[in-house]
């Protein structure tokens, strides 16, 4: 009879986080339209990438109707109980060395004089083969130019320079030499190019931003050490 309860209340417990799953949450916010007229509502709260691509808001929360938002619609929007604030922002990246542009919505993670974003990235606007993953990117805000700081991997192919020899059956084949090709894999810190040459007329920053980890709290701590480097920009 326990066993019949347990299994019971297994399948009730199932659907009520299943049901819960599927509930659509939203939260309390607003959006600033591309003629920076602001609209207070209801955000659909969902994953960072898949708020990177649209936002579902309606203006209120017993109402029926939505709209979905672009990064081409809205220049911002913000969840208001958490302090969230995203902005549509000018994002590159590479397919096979080609460097493609798209806008998103990104999360700003500093703001100053200037603002430093992050971007989740959709694992396909990436590289890594033998590197953890990082999906995501940064990107930083002077005035009006938008800089995407990323980093991904680059796979080296080429032959040794050592030749091999092998010889299946000496007593009738002549000995063969070749050079066995060898994959090396390099991480490209594209970030750290870019920020070279921003502080190129600030050496303190320069000194210290080859050793820039790739992750937010390095970020951030870089950005507000060195952001008097970026004001004329």
């Amino acid at each position: 009879m326990r066993s019949f309860w347990n299994y019971f209340f297994t399948i009730i417990l199932l659907f009520t986080v299943t049901d819960y799953c599927l509930a659509k949450v939203y939260e309390r916010g607003y959006i600033i339209n591309n003629q920076g007229d602001s609209l207070s509502g209801q955000i659909m709260k969902t994953r960072n990438i898949d708020l990177s691509f649209e936002i579902i808001f309606k203006p209120r929360m017993d109402s029926d109707y939505t709209v979905i938002y672009t990064p081409d619609s809205i220049r911002e929007f913000c969840f208001i109980d958490d302090q969230i604030i995203y902005n549509s922002v000018q994002y590159w990246y590479y397919i096979n060395d080609e460097k493609r542009y798209a806008k998103r919505f990104a999360k700003q993670i500093y703001c100053d004089k200037f603002t430093l974003y992050k971007l989740d990235i959709p694992k396909e606007e990436t590289y890594y083969e033998f590197e953890a993953y990082k999906l995501y990117a940064y990107v930083l805000k002077l005035d009006t130019a938008f800089y995407t700081l990323s980093q991904r991997e680059k796979i080296i192919i080429k032959e040794s320079d050592v030749p091999t020899t092998f010889n299946e059956s000496s007593a009738i084949l002549p000995v063969q030499q070749f050079k066995p090709i060898k994959t090396y894999s390099t991480l490209k810190k594209e970030y750290v190019y870019i920020l070279r040459y921003l502080l190129r007329d600030c050496s303190k920053g320069l000194q210290n931003v080859d050793h820039l980890d790739f992750q937010d709290k390095a970020f951030v701590s870089f950005f507000k050490k060195y952001g008097n480097c970026f004001i004329k920009y």
